[in-house]
């Protein structure tokens, strides 16, 4: 006789059992589950079967995470916003490897920018061609100055 599948809840419930060898702190379970709880909150509003997990779905999901307000109404820190992604990538390839999925979908979801984190500034074309004539060409360290930029 086989066992039922497990349901999105009890399956959040082992997975945060199986982080608790590794010593996160409870403080991280805590916010781990608050976070998952938001997907399984809005999962089951959609009465949405764990066979029903896409690309899509995930998308719709992270488009919904990022209207979500806090209870007074103001917005979420996009630290928040990060750990709801990344908690959720956690889970998804917590399902894939345990065969709870078929599909890898914790690939599909990219990361988020650490929050804090700028993209880095490119210099122009002119800039570059201005630093690499910088090196004056007729002495030995401008030469070698020279070959170490290009």
């Amino acid at each position: 006789m086989s066992t039922p599948p497990l349901n999105f809840e009890e399956l959040v419930k082992y997975f945060l059992l199986s982080l608790k060898p590794r010593n996160y702190h409870q403080a991280t379970l805590a916010a781990k589950e608050l976070s998952l709880r938001y997907f399984l909150k809005w999962y089951a509003h959609h009465n949405y079967q764990i066979s029903h997990l896409s690309k899509d779905l995930l998308w719709n999901y992270l488009q919904y995470v990022q209207a979500l307000r806090k209870k007074d109404g103001s917005k979420y820190s996009p630290t928040s916003y990060s750990r709801f992604t990344l908690d959720l990538k956690q889970f998804l390839a917590w399902l894939y490897q345990h065969n709870h999925i078929l599909l890898d979908l914790a690939r599909v979801i990219k990361n988020p920018p650490r929050p804090g984190q700028r993209r880095p500034d490119f210099l122009t074309e002119a800039e570059v061609v201005m630093i690499l004539n910088l090196p004056d060409i007729n002495t030995p360290f401008g030469l070698r100055n020279r070959a170490i930029l290009e």
